[in-house]
């Protein structure tokens, strides 16, 4: 055997042997995990069909709590149960769910959502914690100059 060809044979064995020991994920694992995204999104789809279409919106919003115990970061999820609660004018538990939100999204829609909710529960402290957040967070200067607005109101 030539110089070469052991080579050749030794890098084969060596990639064989890296391949045996990397983690894998088996079909039936990447299935389950589509499915669970999927059942995900079918107790959801559920819930807003019960909440929109029923006068007791609670089995609607029990189904999207389930949600959020299997997959606490469910944007879509918390993003209904947002809208329920001030839809429902229950702006504290709303205030939860956005505070929530915040730390998975921090998007500057989400924040100013969150620090107009504090301002409508009368929590001026809060909410010019968070606006503060967002004032050093926005790179837009129209907005930067709006938030400092707000902040400045609240002193």
């Amino acid at each position: 055997m030539s110089k070469k060809q052991l080579i050749v044979v030794i890098t084969a064995i060596a990639a064989l042997v890296l391949l045996y020991f990397l983690p894998t994920k088996s079909s039936s694992e990447v299935h389950s995990d589509m499915t669970r995204e999927q059942m995900l999104n079918k107790k959801i789809d559920e819930a807003l069909v019960i909440i929109q279409t029923q006068q007791a919106p609670m089995p609607g919003i029990k189904l999207l709590k389930e949600v959020l115990e299997e997959d606490p970061k469910n944007v879509r999820a918390l993003g209904i149960l947002i809208e329920g609660c001030f839809r429902t004018g229950q702006y504290d538990k709303a205030a939860s769910y956005l505070e929530r939100l915040a730390e998975i999204q921090p998007s500057p829609v989400v924040m100013k959502q969150l620090g107009d909710t504090y301002l409508m529960l009368k929590d001026t402290t809060k909410a010019k914690t968070v606006f503060t957040k967002l004032y050093e967070s926005t790179k837009d200067s129209t907005q930067k100059k709006e938030v400092q607005e707000i902040i400045n109101q609240l002193k």
